[in-house]
């Protein structure tokens, strides 16, 4: 069978969107998970926020405003704490394109549209990944997620055209820290593709990281001495990782 075929019609994006629904429609009816319920309706949960409020309260020790929208316009869209299908449903929505731009990514970076479409089922299909639309309030993750594919699809196209990056694709980049803190992992990937995908020497390829390293470490700052709630007079590093168990589960899922 010639795979060729396969991106004439349908396109590979619709595909996609028919693979992703047929691996997660039971989903839809899934209840809330871990602290979903702590998060939306808590006393400190986002549904008990003004607009405003999510950028000047933090959620316990997270701060991740930009990602909290979503949850706050699909609560007043839904208004149902007990019926949580519709927040489900924007889950997958947003998965969705999350997948569709990690076919794109993969398109640009390989010119291989097989290549491209096969690793994007595989990535829509793998069980971790069911997380995007099973667990309501990860959905953070998912958007911060879709902002960090937005920023590296503006840099590898301003990457082909003259090498530099661009105040846009820092600004996605600034929307992902925003949306969930472990964004700020996003410069390894420009490193990686810039040095290992075109072939950049060590020196240009740092080059073109420092902006995407200097914009974490503002951030950083932020939380940690400017912002006006978060704890002003007693700095703490703000970005809730803990590295051991993140090495620990890379170990777990590469093995």
């Amino acid at each position: 069978y010639n795979m060729k075929n396969i991106f004439r019609w349908p396109p590979p994006y619709v595909i996609l969107s028919v693979l992703i629904f047929a691996g997660y429609y039971d989903c839809f009816t899934h209840r809330y998970l871990l602290d979903d319920h702590l998060v939306l309706f808590g006393e400190s949960g986002v549904a008990n926020k003004s607009f405003l409020q999510l950028f000047t309260i933090n959620q316990e020790s997270f701060y991740r405003p930009i990602g909290h929208i979503v949850l706050w316009m699909s609560f007043h869209l839904f208004h149902a704490p007990f019926t949580p299908t519709g927040y489900h449903l924007i889950n997958f929505v947003l998965f969705t394109a999350v997948v569709c731009l990690f076919y794109k990514i993969v398109l640009d970076l390989t010119a291989a549209p097989e290549l491209a479409f096969c690793s994007s089922c595989l990535y829509a299909i793998h069980p971790i990944n069911g997380m995007h639309i099973n667990y309501i309030t990860a959905n953070v993750i998912t958007l911060s997620v879709l902002f960090q594919q937005i920023s590296i699809l503006l840099f590898i196209d301003q990457r082909k055209r003259d090498g530099k990056g661009t105040t846009l694709s820092l600004f996605f980049f600034l929307l992902s820290l925003l949306s969930h803190e472990m964004s700020i992992l996003l410069p390894v990937y420009v490193f990686i593709i810039t040095y290992f995908m075109y072939r950049s020497d060590i020196k240009y390829t740092l080059i073109l990281c420092r902006p995407y390293i200097l914009l974490p470490v503002l951030f950083l700052l932020f939380r940690m001495y400017f912002h006006p709630i978060l704890n002003p007079f007693k700095p703490v590093f703000p970005v809730v990782m803990y590295l051991g168990t993140y090495f620990v589960a890379g170990c777990e899922l590469i093995g």
